[in-house]
């Protein structure tokens, strides 16, 4: 008897897929090892996967607040993950100018690199009252 036909693959979604914070973080930390085993299969059977600017904002916020990484070392791993073919990020253009930002700027939060990147791409002004943020953009801040 012939060995039976392969099944066959499911057909690729055409909807979006996302993935959320924890998932992003057990890649990029390899912690827990079960978790992370987990993340990279699921990144791989739904791959490229969307990663939302608001997922890579709340991400630098982990590594930087629980494991304790450096400004330089998060803005290379976001950097990294924008960069996969993994994955699909809101505005990589954005996030890129975002993070070379971010790893040099230590009196800037994320957000702001974020947003001044953002601005600029777009040729926009940005408002702020935050001084750091105003210097930064080459502006007065907003009172």
């Amino acid at each position: 008897m012939p060995d039976p036909a392969p099944a066959p693959k499911p057909a690729r979604r055409s909807s979006p897929q996302y993935i959320d914070t924890n998932i992003l973080v057990r890649v990029l930390t390899g912690e827990p090892a079960a978790m992370t085993e987990a993340a990279v299969r699921l990144i791989g059977e739904h791959r490229p996967v969307c990663l939302a600017s608001a997922v890579l904002l709340e991400t630098a916020f982990v590594l930087q607040g629980p494991y304790h990484q450096g400004r330089p070392v998060v803005a290379d791993a976001l950097a990294a993950a924008i960069a996969s073919p993994d994955f699909i990020a809101d505005e990589p253009e954005v996030w890129r100018a975002a993070l070379a930002t971010f790893a040099v700027q230590p009196q800037l939060h994320l957000v702001d690199c974020y947003m001044a990147a953002r601005a600029a791409a777009e040729g926009g002004v940005l408002h702020t009252f935050d001084q750091d943020l105003a210097r930064f953009i080459g502006r007065r801040p907003d009172r």
